[in-house]
């Protein structure tokens, strides 16, 4: 089986790819053929650099996640512009497009509340005397937000017409984004950050 470093590395690749053929098909598109591109590798760079800490176990589990992260985002983009651009081309029947557009979003909404729901099991990759952060509540509150952002989502999708849905999840991805940002940045500024919580239950045992 395939590491999780190289489905993400894969997963780059065939962002790459199809971003290319977007450009090749839409050229007057080019900033979005060069977000679509770079997004993926740029938040694996960033995963890859922020998560310092001197805990290598939870550090390695941690980048393991996020590799497996970038590798489904990557999948994700494929899923949403690969139909996109074979309609564009006239490859695939343009009457697929609701159907299509729909299980995508189904599809995201259930990965956020996974990816919100499995957030706050990971270890911390700092002593608890040296975390930037409050590790453990900042990761539970995330968590809970996009878990229940990924379920609106998918309510969304199954009780509203397709516009006011897409705004409706819009919305919700937006203020999820939103809320775990600054929550994060709340954490860092906050003086003495975390100390009255228990080693035990912010990093699980040294």
């Amino acid at each position: 089986m395939p590491s999780r470093k190289t489905l993400a590395w894969a997963s780059v690749a065939v962002v790459g790819a199809l971003s290319f053929w977007g450009w090749s098909v839409a050229p007057d598109r080019l900033g979005t053929w060069l977000f679509t591109a770079g997004f993926p590798p740029a938040l694996w760079a960033f995963v890859e650099v922020a998560q310092a800490g001197d805990r290598a176990r939870e550090r390695a589990a941690i980048l393991d996640w996020y590799r497996t992260c970038v590798a489904w985002i990557g999948l994700m983009f494929l899923a949403s512009l690969g139909p996109r651009l074979a309609i564009a081309v006239g490859a695939l029947d343009p009457g697929w497009r609701p159907l299509l557009r729909q299980a995508w979003w189904l599809a995201f909404g259930i990965s956020m509340s996974v990816w919100g729901n499995l957030l706050p099991k990971l270890m911390s990759p700092w002593q608890a005397e040296d975390e930037p952060f409050d590790w453990q509540r900042v990761h539970r509150f995330v968590g809970w937000v996009f878990t229940l952002g990924g379920f609106g989502v998918v309510l969304a999708w199954l009780a509203l017409p397709p516009q006011s849905a897409k705004t409706a999840s819009t919305a919700v991805v937006a203020a999820a984004a939103v809320l775990g940002v600054g929550r994060k940045l709340v954490s860092l500024a906050s003086p003495g950050r975390g100390s009255d919580v228990p080693p035990a239950t912010r990093g699980g045992s040294r």
